[in-house]
């Protein structure tokens, strides 16, 4: 009785694989059949497309194949435009191929794409007047910014595997030339919840390329958290930034170096590494928006260097920014191997930190951009202070209502000043200096301690010799209160 129960199990099991390889065999011999006269529904699938990216559509040709048991789409010359009413469409791709996974879409009951390659597809990223980046072909909002990040983050998690080829990015700025990234290359990967985009692009005239990561978690931009890393291959990139200002600031070139990790929770920013090797920048600072169309100095730095590090504190609200192993030159001025910290709680406090910084060349750089007014650029010009300050701790309330005292310590170390209405020449002086301003009292308190060797001075309005001491120490107490502005 068992044996026969086995024979006929036997029989279906055998029956049932032979029907479905007759039914696979059919619709592999009718995928085969039916794919090429896939050419004949182009208009079809210019709406289903249309319907799927919400941008209106054109098709150059449409050829269909079959590979394994997938089926494979391939359209030439699709064009997504992003207004109807544009003349120029948004994006082209000379060709892009689409390959189904029929048994994942029948078990997921949903299209999946098992391969989704776009080869050759050319961008045009256009400034307009209000300073804001819009797609060629998409018809200008005003200052409206015409990206939906959200529903470009949707549409990349749409994929479960994204491959483009052979990208150009056009960039035309408002004010400068326009430049390309070429041999451009992106994957994305979707796998539940992680998600993943790598991109490589090679600027003009640059042999090594861009490379951009991103590794998140999360179905929506405002869930997603994860890492994004930059790399900057060593090159020119003064087309890039030119004539762009970040406020007052503006970038007038800049050759060099470097890579970010930026983390993110939630969508927002909460950590941020840099490193940098910059031979050369050329920035300029604008005291107004009048004297934008002016021509303004151009202070021209070299050999940047260092490591950056921003942390943000949501709960707190606050920003943390550390630098290490800094370096910089202006003209004849080298500040080398130095570190520093600042931290910044908005509308209530910000402390600076740092254990070198060099007088003489932030004096001079700050004296040349020209954001002083001209009384106090004329005094700092005749000072001409020089020397440095180490071990400097600066705690600057941004609110009266916290009730903190301005404070400042900072070492002094070779310390020079001119003279300037008849106050002393100085050379040579170190010491120590602690300040504190009370600005409710206006009272400023403190002292400043001298243990200088090898200490000069000389009194113009009195005395024409230098006196030079090989020791000199000594402290002063000071206690002020300012009343109507006067001491």
């Amino acid at each position: 009785m068992i044996t026969a129960f086995l024979k006929k199990l036997y029989e279906h099991l055998l029956l049932l694989l032979i029907v479905a390889l007759i039914a696979l065999a059919a619709y592999v011999s009718l995928g085969r059949q039916f794919m090429p006269a896939i050419s004949s529904y182009t208009s079809f699938l210019e709406e289903q497309i249309a319907q799927r990216t919400g941008l209106p559509a054109t098709i150059g040709s449409v050829s269909g194949d079959f590979f394994g048991f997938n089926p494979i789409v391939s359209l030439t010359d699709l064009q997504l435009a992003i207004d109807e009413i544009s003349e120029a469409p948004a994006l082209e791709f000379a060709e892009a191929r689409i390959a189904v996974d029929v048994g994942r879409s029948i078990w997921q009951r949903r299209w999946v794409l098992d391969e989704f390659v776009i080869r050759n597809l050319l961008i045009d990223l256009t400034q307009n007047a209000d300073g804001a980046w819009q797609l060629s072909g998409a018809a200008a909002h005003g200052s409206d910014d015409p990206f939906d990040l959200n529903t470009l983050y949707q549409t990349f998690l749409s994929f479960n595997q994204l491959e483009l080829q052979g990208v150009t990015i056009n960039i035309h700025p408002r004010d400068g030339d326009s430049f390309s990234f070429d041999q451009g290359s992106a994957n994305v990967w979707n796998r539940g919840q992680n998600h993943y985009l790598h991109v490589n692009a090679i600027l003009e005239g640059n042999p090594e390329p861009l490379t951009v990561s991103i590794e998140a978690q999360g179905n929506s931009l405002e869930q997603a958290s994860g890492t994004l890393h930059v790399l900057l291959p060593k090159s020119n990139y003064s087309r890039v930034l030119s004539d762009q200002h970040l406020g007052a600031l503006a970038i007038l070139g800049l050759e060099g170096t470097g890579q970010a990790w930026i983390g993110f929770e939630a969508g927002k920013v909460s950590t941020a590494t840099f490193e940098f090797d910059v031979p050369m920048l050329t920035i300029g600072v604008q005291s107004d928006e009048q004297s934008r169309q002016q021509e303004i100095e151009k202070l021209g730095l070299t050999n940047v260097k260092g490591l950056a590090k921003l942390n943000h504190n949501r709960a707190g609200g606050s920003w943390e920014l550390a630098l290490a192993n800094m370096s910089v030159t202006y003209r004849s001025d080298s500040w080398r191997s130095f570190n520093a910290r600042v931290f910044y709680q908005p509308n209530q406090l910000m402390e600076i930190a740092a254990d070198h910084l060099d007088f003489g060349l932030l004096t001079r750089l700050t004296r040349d951009s020209g954001v002083l007014p001209d009384d106090a650029a004329a005094d700092l010009t005749g000072f001409n202070p020089d020397g440095s300050l180490q071990n400097v701790s600066l705690s600057l309330p941004l609110s009266e209502a916290e009730g903190r005292p301005l404070s400042l310590k900072t070492n002094v170390a070779d310390l020079q000043l001119a003279s300037v209405r008849n106050s002393p020449n100085l050379w040579g002086m170190d010491g120590f200096v602690q300040f504190e301003f009370d600005r409710s009292e206006k009272r400023l308190t403190g002292i400043a301690e001298v243990d200088s060797s090898g200490f000069s001075i000389n009194i113009p309005s009195t005395f024409t010799e230098v006196w030079d001491y090989s020791r000199v120490n000594g402290r002063l107490h000071i206690d002020v209160l300012m009343e109507n502005g006067q001491a």
